[in-house]
């Protein structure tokens, strides 16, 4: 909504830019494009800074959960915490697990009132917009400039009329919260086999460097978007790396994140997936532009799975991982 308003705006001063005028009409193009930005950055940092919050929040329970050995529930916290550090909209998808959707809900209530504020925040960007043009339009009849008049005059009635639908959605919540019966559960593929973590599975065979070798076994912690992650939940492989599984029961679907350790500022990775068929998925170039990929396919039944990575011409700080493999 705000975004339409600002082309329609900035077209506006297009079209009087070579317009005589007593006003400066760039300066209120640079001062309203500047304005809008700042609500719109703080806005997201805001709600970064609230789910930062939320995933401490699931942490201090899943350690509860832990401790009381529940183990596959302390997996669906790690499956969620996962979600939240990758997922742009983290909090319009409330979990199916209860004591997981317990803690999402109190968190929902305070997204929905950081939407209403931003949105509460753009009615009155809109209004200040509005009065600058008004006063834009009065300078413009003052030289009897008519035709530059009149231009601003419908605009303002079009900005006039978007202004009207974003008060209205600032008078209500864009988010519900999650309601006190968790949602039900995402129906599972044809195969009806659930998810399983790979972590958990001993691979067949390792193939790389000295350094690879002696880091797979006991991989570090390692830090993506400010979120860290044990070694339960990483695969790691530096390039030029190769893990090869054997399974007694075939699988259908592999679901990871490729990514480079943020620390890794040279890396550049590109990460393969081979089943008995070949070759079924090759990744972007993974680099420090493009830290992270997200991966879920799914392919023909096959007992064999191979994972792997490889340097594109820098040997240097590839720090390169399958983030929360999972299987089924």
């Amino acid at each position: 909504m705000a975004c339409g308003i600002i082309v329609i705006f900035f077209t506006l001063l297009v079209s009087l830019a070579g317009a005589q005028s007593p006003d400066d009409v760039g300066e209120i193009e640079s001062s309203s494009a500047e304005a809008l930005r700042n609500i719109q950055v703080n806005s997201a940092q805001e709600i970064d800074k609230l789910r930062q919050q939320l995933i401490a929040a699931l942490e201090r329970a899943r350690q509860t959960e832990q401790a009381a050995g529940d183990t596959e529930t302390v997996e669906a916290f790690d499956d969620e915490m996962a979600r939240m550090a990758f997922d742009a909209s983290p909090f319009e998808k409330p979990s199916s697990v209860a004591a997981i959707a317990k803690i999402e809900k109190v968190y929902a209530t305070e997204f929905s009132t950081l939407d209403e504020k931003k949105q509460r925040d753009i009615v009155a960007w809109q209004s200040d917009l509005d009065q600058k043009l008004g006063a834009l339009e009065q300078q413009f009849r003052s030289v009897d400039n008519v035709e530059a008049a009149d231009e601003i005059a419908s605009k303002r009635k079009e900005l006039q009329q978007r202004s009207i639908v974003q008060k209205a959605i600032a008078a209500v919540a864009t988010f519900q919260p999650a309601s006190d019966q968790p949602p039900e559960p995402t129906p599972q593929p044809p195969s009806n086999k659930p998810w399983r973590y790979l972590t958990h599975v001993k691979w067949a065979k390792i193939e790389g460097g000295n350094y690879f070798k002696a880091m797979i076994e006991q991989p570090p912690a390692i830090t993506v978007k400010g979120k860290r992650y044990r070694e339960s939940q990483i695969l790691y492989c530096h390039p030029p790396g190769r893990i090869e599984y054997q399974f007694d029961e075939p699988i259908t679907g592999f679901q990871a994140t490729a990514c480079l350790e943020e620390r890794s500022i040279k890396g550049s990775v590109t990460f393969t997936i081979e089943t008995d068929e070949g070759e079924v998925f090759r990744s972007k170039t993974v680099d420090r532009r493009h830290n992270q990929e997200a991966i879920e396919i799914n392919f023909r039944p096959t007992r064999k799975l191979i994972l792997r990575t490889d340097e594109n011409g820098k040997s240097e700080d590839n720090w390169a991982f399958w983030l929360v493999p999972r299987i089924r």
